[in-house]
């Protein structure tokens, strides 16, 4: 990534839009698409052909984008560099003109130069996203198209959760961010909601009420971007107890790594065990069941302090690999 301020980029008073544009090297039908990678490699053609990787009537044929296109792209706005094929985010753009692309069609555009793109040293995957409670309206199945907007409260999202993700990163990126015109430098503060929402009491379930129970759950906390930022974790109220307790019930308070299911029988009665974030709190972690693992306390231990890297987080399971090991937990 070429240095913002060499690149004649100054801090700006104007707050960009913000443009999710997907990119799938070949689409329905075996027509052409788009490849990120092409761009921010620097190898997407002379300047005045870029339009050609980037739109025309062969690539983007949704109404809604032609319209963004036309009517409400503008200079200077931020592009969220989205390849579908890994479900990754790659980077950051951004547009280089108000009008669409040279040739006047209403479904290309233009993009500065790839010089001045923040491309990430490793991409940052939907999931790792999602693991943090951060789930941005583009990114879900419902909405479909080439580009996409997305909100400024989303936007501190998806950076509060690249600079949890990245912490080698996360100085000269919300940099670049601030050159560009989004945020002051500093990293973003997203707080939960306030705990009346989740005041109700846990009632005991069946397993087909407990399931109804996660996915309500969820689905509050998905609505909005709950993630933890490690300078306000004491300041913030823990609102994850509902979903911690009906996840304990639904895996029958068993450790869910595999090969040990162990519970520990209380001198009182029932059983204990522990809920663990696949992303600490600290770093950012949220409440989410793509976040969380039912475990015994050696294995949520060995997790939290040995050298765990996660190679794939989806709903039905979790790929890690642990002191060297791959391990794969089903859900």
């Amino acid at each position: 990534m070429a240095d913002a301020a060499s690149e004649g980029m100054s801090p700006s008073k104007w707050c960009p839009s913000i443009w999710v544009v997907k990119c799938r090297k070949k689409l329905v039908n075996g027509r052409k698409g788009g490849n990120w990678h092409r761009y921010l490699d620097h190898i997407a053609g002379p300047r005045d052909k870029i339009w050609k990787q980037w739109g025309g009537p062969e690539w983007i044929r949704s109404h809604l984008s032609r319209k963004f296109i036309r009517e409400d792209f503008c200079k200077h706005d931020l592009v969220l560099c989205y390849q579908k094929e890994g479900r990754q985010i790659l980077g950051f753009t951004r547009l280089a003109s108000d009008a669409p692309g040279e040739v006047g069609s209403d479904s290309a555009f233009d993009l500065a130069a790839p010089a001045t793109a923040y491309v990430f040293k490793k991409p940052l995957s939907i999931e790792e996203l999602r693991t943090t409670g951060c789930s941005p309206e583009a990114f879900e199945h419902k909405f479909r198209g080439t580009i996409l907007k997305m909100s400024k409260r989303e936007m501190l999202g998806v950076v509060a959760a690249i600079t949890a993700y990245k912490p080698d990163e996360a100085e000269g990126f919300l940099l670049w961010l601030k050159f560009a015109g989004f945020g002051d430098g500093s990293r973003p503060v997203v707080k939960h909601l306030g705990n009346n929402e989740f005041r109700a009491e846990n009632s005991v379930l069946d397993q087909g009420g407990i399931a109804r129970e996660l996915r309500a759950l969820e689905q509050k906390f998905t609505r909005n971007d709950d993630v933890y930022i490690a300078s306000k974790v004491n300041a913030i109220i823990r609102r994850d107890g509902p979903l911690i307790n009906a996840l304990k019930r639904k895996y029958a308070y068993q450790c869910q790594f595999p090969g040990c299911e162990s519970r520990i029988l209380k001198k009182s009665g029932g059983y204990y065990c522990e809920v663990g974030h696949i992303l600490a709190v600290a770093k950012g972690g949220g409440a989410s069941r793509v976040n969380l693992l039912v475990l015994c306390p050696n294995h949520h231990k060995a997790i939290d302090y040995g050298a765990t890297e996660i190679l794939e987080n989806a709903s039905k399971r979790l790929k890690i690999k642990l002191n060297g090991k791959v391990v794969i937990i089903k859900r």
